[in-house]
């Protein structure tokens, strides 16, 4: 009898967690920088809300096109890095309508280059977290402000692309 009551249990909370999960897609504009040089930034994401607490979210992101230069002889470099995220997303509601949320998971990330006719890219995949929080306009919007960090690890040396964002989210 003991077993039966474990595996109702266990259903019915698979049940409720299937009835609040919600698809959603967002966007957010903002700023990044690496401590040196700072650009706007994009990026589309979407995801699948697996009940109030967690979410799985895939997301293209444009973390800024640079120019600098180098070498202080006149010849400009120009950068352009952009990536692919999958990312576990926590939820916590803090008050009506007000969630926090941090998220932690990995980026596939391209660096392209030129300098002086030459071109040349790198790529890799590396961690990315980051935190924020979010304001429901209504039961299919919301509103996110929100901060993340890529740590890019470029030729042995870390490069951490810090990304201040604000964006708009739609649930289904």
């Amino acid at each position: 009898m003991k077993i039966k009551n474990i595996y109702l249990t266990a259903a019915l909370t698979l049940l409720s967690s299937s009835i609040q999960a919600n698809p959603y897609i967002s966007s957010s504009i903002g700023k990044t920088d690496d401590g040196d040089l700072t650009s706007t930034s994009y990026s589309l994401a979407a995801g699948y809300k697996f009940n109030q607490q967690f979410a799985l979210e895939a997301s293209y992101e444009d973390l800024g096109s640079y120019s600098e230069d180098i070498y202080d002889d006149g010849d400009i470099a120009n950068f352009n890095i952009d990536g692919l995220g999958l990312h576990l997303v926590g939820f916590m509601p803090i008050a009506n309508n007000i969630d926090l949320f941090a998220k932690v998971g990995m980026v596939n990330w391209e660096l392209e280059s030129s300098y002086m006719g030459l071109n040349g890219s790198i790529d890799g995949t590396d961690l990315s977290y980051g935190f924020g929080a979010s304001y429901m306009l209504n039961d299919t919007s919301s509103l996110k402000l929100e901060l993340d960090r890529i740590s890019l690890d470029v030729d042995g040396e870390t490069a951490n692309l810090n990304t201040v964002s604000f964006g708009v989210t739609f649930s289904f």
